[in-house]
């Protein structure tokens, strides 16, 4: 009784599609189905803008992703587990992917001139570039909406009619990483840079520049820079400007002070996630460089022991190393 009808008639596609997407086959309220596709920045639309129902549609997706998680895996992962694939499931990464994989985002109603160029970059970063989860850096419209589309069968039906469109919804994820099994999902949520900090702790340091900051530095005049579009470049001369005329970003992982890659990106969080990952993925597929790093990390930090690239659990190494010890 609290939702009010504001008498907006929603367009009959997306109407469809959110059936398809929740589950249900009809809402009492079908004007809520306008309002969580419109923008705050469209003033003139009939419809109230998405900001309630993404509200409401975080919490409710936070508590049914919660749900799933301990049900799936409450014999196979612990609490710092769980609370990382969460983590990674209700993350506006995630929720942009499943908004254009579903073609929600053709629906948003918006008069924001900046939105259609992030939505055409984001979606050549994932078909084009086949960026991953952490590679690219979608709008968080895009999160909102799922969030706002997610609110409408909870705000229309009820508590369960919530949690069973988030379970429709998120089907193919969910169903993607129970596939996966308990460990290589594990792997597939971590954050690059948290597993980088868990390779390389104190030894590898990675930092962020925007271009025009970089070059001041006169020891970053020779450095080479992986760029976006997959080919190395030099980095620029001060006051010199990108023949795109695209602001910048630099990325740089360093090892002991000793530069180890310079990574470009126009958004600087995107830089800090791709240049953790390349780093992982060197160190992983690299067995003698993942050792030496090993190797170096005890030294630095006197620990007794350090997580190796790809462990799950050093128990296995504790006895023979305490032996060695002894």
């Amino acid at each position: 009784e609290s939702v009010k009808n504001h008498g907006v008639v929603p367009r009959p596609k997306l109407v469809a599609l959110i059936k398809s997407l929740t589950g249900r086959d009809q809402f009492d309220h079908p004007d809520l189905i306008e309002e969580a596709l419109t923008h705050p920045s469209a003033l003139y639309q009939q419809a109230k803008s998405y900001q309630l129902l993404e509200w409401c549609g975080d919490a409710v997706l936070c508590l049914a992703i919660r749900d799933w998680i301990y049900r799936e895996f409450y014999d196979d992962m612990d609490v710092g587990g769980m609370v990382s694939l969460e983590g990674a499931l209700v993350s506006n990464e995630l929720l942009a992917y499943r908004c254009v994989q579903t073609g929600l985002h053709r629906f948003i109603a918006h008069r924001d001139q900046s939105l259609p160029s992030h939505l055409e970059h984001y979606e050549w970063a994932l078909q084009d570039m086949g960026r991953g989860l952490w590679g690219t850096g979608p709008s968080k419209i895009l999160g909102d909406v799922v969030e706002a589309v997610i609110a409408i069968s909870h705000m229309d039906a009820g508590f369960e009619a919530g949690q069973q469109a988030v379970r429709t919804l998120m089907a193919p994820i969910l169903h993607a990483v129970v596939a996966l099994g308990t460990e290589d999902a594990l792997r597939f949520v971590r954050h690059p840079k948290t597993a980088l900090n868990e390779i390389g702790g104190c030894f590898i340091q990675v930092s962020e520049a925007s271009e025009d900051q970089f070059v001041r530095n006169p020891n970053n005049e020779r450095v080479k820079i992986w760029t976006e579009g997959r080919r190395w470049r030099e980095v620029l001369s001060a006051g010199e400007e990108l023949s795109e005329g695209s602001h910048q970003f630099i990325a740089t992982a360093t090892a002991m002070g000793i530069p180890l890659l310079s990574l470009s990106e126009s958004s600087r969080l995107v830089a800090r996630n791709r240049l953790c990952a390349l780093v992982v993925d060197a160190l992983g597929n690299n067995t003698e460089l993942n050792e030496r790093t090993f190797q170096v990390m005890r030294i630095i930090s006197g620990a007794k022991r350090f997580r190796r690239f790809g462990d799950v659990s050093d128990d296995e190494d504790s006895d023979d190393e305490d032996e060695g010890l002894e």
